[in-house]
């Protein structure tokens, strides 16, 4: 009667044994239960040979399985690059090893896409061929154009498979390494003088799309010479932009020397008036800084910021600049106005439009808020708080409007 551990080890014996007979993994399950140790101790000869040959077996299917996984997974990434093929990357693929593919594992789909990229491949080949046959007989001193004409998609990417092209003439001794360094010597004075070709294609388009160019920017500062309009204003007016303006006057001086020295002599001009047209202004708002603005009741009331921007838009810290040149007295007196208006805070309109606003007892309402705000943009006066709070007392007062009409001269930019 058999003992107790040679029943178990009979049934473990049978299970591990079927899954080495049909090709399943059994390893874990092998040191799972300790198979190795049972088979040494309770297993016969005849039980221990079979076994073993049994996993000899086996081992060599899975070995055959692996080795066969790993064939096709290169042939397959071999066929997928052929058909990624580009003529212009060169060839990076094996075509035997495309063809075993397509023989032997190709769906339906990948044969009809195979066929198409070797009727290309097939063509290319043949012109590449007929490429370097053509380039060791180039004479550089007669065909170099009508070659690049011909070729010249194929000069750029032809460096990379000279060797190859070589070596499949079967030439004796060093015959491929002479003709793979004539081949590659004509390769450079063609990629040179292609290269130089181009840079005079470019150079020349480029002088021709600049003429083209000089004709509408001469055009254009033509008309704003006649115009009479500040720069900034013209290109206001015809939806310029200031870059595009000046892009045009770079051509204007290249390309009409004449024009460009009557536009210099014009700007000249108006910086000549300009510059006497601001001092007038700024000697202005000095004089009403100090005296201040005499009223229709003949009371005279404070010069405040609001009287400033109705009088000019140009900013405190440029016009102080221009008052310097009235004196130090006139500077120290502009100085003083714009030292209480240095902290200016940007108007918060959606607080201000849902706050409440009190001046003098009254409660200012919704509608004359947007009144104020419209006015303001209108007159393109800065939206501050305390430019913001001057116009609503103004207009409470019914006095929102400026002493004397705004100067357009003090915004005119050159």
């Amino acid at each position: 009667m058999e003992s107790k551990e040679r029943v178990e080890f009979k049934k473990l014996y049978h299970y591990i044994l079927s899954l080495v007979i049909d090709c399943k993994p059994y390893q874990e399950q092998i040191e799972k239960y300790g198979f190795n140790q049972f088979v040494h101790q309770y297993a016969t000869k005849e039980e221990f040979d079979y076994y073993h040959e049994m996993r000899r077996k086996n081992d060599l299917v899975h070995t055959d399985i692996e080795k066969f996984n790993c064939q096709f997974l290169d042939l397959k990434r071999n066929f997928d690059r052929f058909l990624d093929y580009d003529f212009q990357k060169g060839i990076s693929f094996s075509t035997e090893k495309a063809r075993i593919y397509y023989d032997n594992y190709c769906t339906y789909d990948e044969k009809i896409r195979y066929e198409q990229v070797e009727r290309i491949f097939i063509k290319h080949e043949k012109t590449r061929k007929c490429f370097f046959q053509e380039l060791a007989r180039l004479d550089f001193d007669r065909d170099i154009e009508q070659f690049c004409l011909e070729y010249d998609q194929y000069i750029s990417v032809a460096r990379s498979n000279v060797w190859d092209y070589c070596a499949s003439l079967k030439l004796s001794k060093d015959q491929p390494i002479q003709l793979e360094s004539l081949l590659k010597e004509k390769l450079t004075i063609l990629q040179d003088y292609r290269k130089k070709k181009n840079n005079q294609i470019q150079k020349e388009r480029k002088n021709f799309f600049l003429s083209y160019q000089a004709k509408d920017a001469v055009s254009l500062i033509s008309f704003f010479l006649e115009s009479g309009l500040s720069r900034k204003k013209f290109c206001q007016n015809y939806g310029l932009t200031q870059s595009y303006f000046c892009q045009c006057l770079k051509l204007v001086s290249e390309y009409d020397f004449v024009l460009y020295n009557q536009y210099c002599d014009v700007i000249q001009e108006r910086h000549h008036d300009l510059f006497h047209s601001l001092l007038k202004k700024s000697s202005l708002i000095v004089d009403r800084i100090q005296n201040g603005i005499l009223q229709d009741d003949h009371a005279t009331r404070e010069f405040e910021l609001l009287d400033y921007y109705f009088m000019t838009d140009i900013g405190l810290s440029d016009m102080a600049k221009i008052v310097s040149n009235l004196g130090t007295d006139a500077s120290r007196v502009f100085r003083k106005f714009s030292a209480k208006y240095q902290k200016m805070m940007p108007l918060n309109l959606e607080r201000e439009l849902a706050g409440t606003l009190i001046i003098k007892d009254h409660v200012v309402s919704q509608q004359e808020k947007l009144e104020v705000i419209d006015y303001l943009k209108q007159h393109h006066i800065p939206l501050t708080t305390i430019l913001y709070k001057q116009a609503v007392r103004r207009h409470i007062q019914g006095m929102l409007y400026s002493q004397d009409q705004k100067n357009s001269e003090s915004s005119i930019q050159i």
